[in-house]
């Protein structure tokens, strides 16, 4: 009996007190680190203070790529911390030959028209699907991902499951960041 009320008072706890994932892991911003050694909270600290003394208008890319060749990239504008557009382009690389197979830009009026592409996330929209949607998961299972750049800004965020063989990452990396100016 009290086996029972134990294992109930975990599954409760784990339920109204803490986010838990799938192996009952608590989530927590700092037990992950990437190799230029920040941890979660560390990395978006980092990315606060970069804001204000940045600002709020930068671009990014991300990046999808098979091993077959095929690949995506989304480039995001964000401006004022507005997103103001977004480029795809879908390719397949053969060797260093490059085909455009696909491509669309969006501008403010037009965002998200299409279904191709990267969701439409600012930087701080992408920590916080990082740590909801990636980090979250059973690391018995899946191999956790998370990079920085050296100045701690989030460059890779997901997971793949160990017994996968190809193309199993679920998640984003970003390939490019630049700071843009407010005008």
């Amino acid at each position: 009996m009290k086996y029972l009320f134990a294992f109930s008072l975990s599954i409760l706890s784990c339920l109204f007190l803490t986010s838990c994932s799938e192996n009952n892991e608590i989530i927590d911003g700092n037990r992950i680190k990437s190799v230029n050694n920040f941890s979660f909270d560390q990395s978006i600290s980092a990315w606060k203070n970069l804001k204000k003394t940045q600002g709020t208008s930068y671009n990014y890319t991300t990046e999808t790529v098979s091993w077959t060749g095929f690949g995506t990239s989304t480039t995001i504008k964000i401006k004022n911390n507005s997103i103001v557009s977004r480029t795809y382009k879908e390719f397949n690389r053969d060797g260093d030959a490059v085909t455009i197979t696909d491509s669309y830009t969006e501008n403010t009026s037009q965002l998200g028209t299409h279904t191709k592409g990267a969701p439409l996330y600012t930087i701080d929209e992408l920590y916080d699907s990082c740590i909801s949607d990636y980090l979250n998961v059973s690391s018995t299972t899946n191999t956790l991902v998370f990079e920085t750049t050296k100045n701690g800004i989030l460059t890779h965020c997901g997971y793949t499951p160990k017994n996968c063989a190809d193309d199993c990452y679920n998640g984003f990396s970003i390939r490019t960041f630049s700071w843009t100016t407010n005008d």
